[in-house]
């Protein structure tokens, strides 16, 4: 069986962390191209590839995390993982782990962080048992009262097959409320997320039904979340 994180033609480069931030260039300097192609290789990217093929790639979801969890960085809404402790904090789908190793060596000895992933990257196939996983995370001990709940989701994404992504946001919007993080200058997009309440008919779903509407949500607004979702926020199609 082919190995999906070395498809056919694969040809892709560093993220060059340097140059990649949400501060806007200066006007007349070099383009993003250029800049990227005579960057410092940071992280050993090269070599990452050449043994892990599409996951020893830092992607550009990363950029914004390491923003966001920076402290003191100004985002609406600021980031919530630098309060009162302990913490303990589950990166899915982690790859080199940078955001996660940011953030480590801005806390305290009692938080703890656990960094998880696949041997392959994340395909459109493992949309369901990603949800799951979320879910299973975020699962409340007794019914709760207020209208979202649970451990917060910080989600950083970039559109590449939005026909395929769609799917995956229209059913993720009717477990988790989204609330995008303003503030910065990225390639990619970042949400705050957290569970919508849910009554005695709700049960947690099993993979293959995961993707399907479910009994016991109350969400807080009509749904058309995608509608809203896409239509408020610059994405690349």
């Amino acid at each position: 069986m082919d190995d999906p994180n070395f498809p056919a033609n694969l040809d892709i480069s560093p993220l060059p962390l340097t140059i990649a931030s949400s501060q806007p260039r200066a006007q007349g300097s070099r383009s993003a191209q250029q800049a990227n192609d005579d960057a410092p290789d940071q992280w050993g990217q090269r070599d990452a590839i050449q043994k892990y093929g599409i996951a020893g790639r830092v992607w550009e979801a990363t950029v914004p995390l390491i923003d966001y969890l920076t402290p003191g960085a100004a985002y609406d809404p600021p980031c919530p993982i630098y309060g009162p402790g302990p913490r303990r904090i589950i990166e899915l789908g982690s790859g080199q782990s940078l955001p996660s190793l940011h953030m480590a060596s801005h806390l305290d000895e009692d938080d703890s962080v656990i960094l998880t992933d696949l041997p392959q990257v994340y395909f459109p196939h493992l949309y369901p048992p990603l949800l799951r996983t979320l879910l299973e995370l975020t699962e409340p001990e007794t019914i709760p009262e207020e209208e979202t709940f649970g451990p917060i989701v910080i989600l950083s994404y970039k559109s590449r097959t939005l026909s395929l992504e769609e799917s995956f946001f229209d059913v993720f919007g009717q477990y988790f409320k989204m609330d995008p993080v303003i503030g910065g200058q990225w390639d990619a997009k970042m949400f705050i997320c957290r569970r919508w309440k849910t009554t005695e008919e709700w049960s947690l779903p099993s993979v293959k039904d995961v993707m399907m509407a479910r009994k016991g949500i109350v969400r807080g607004r009509d749904y058309g979340l995608v509608d809203q979702l896409y239509g408020s926020l610059e994405w690349e199609v």
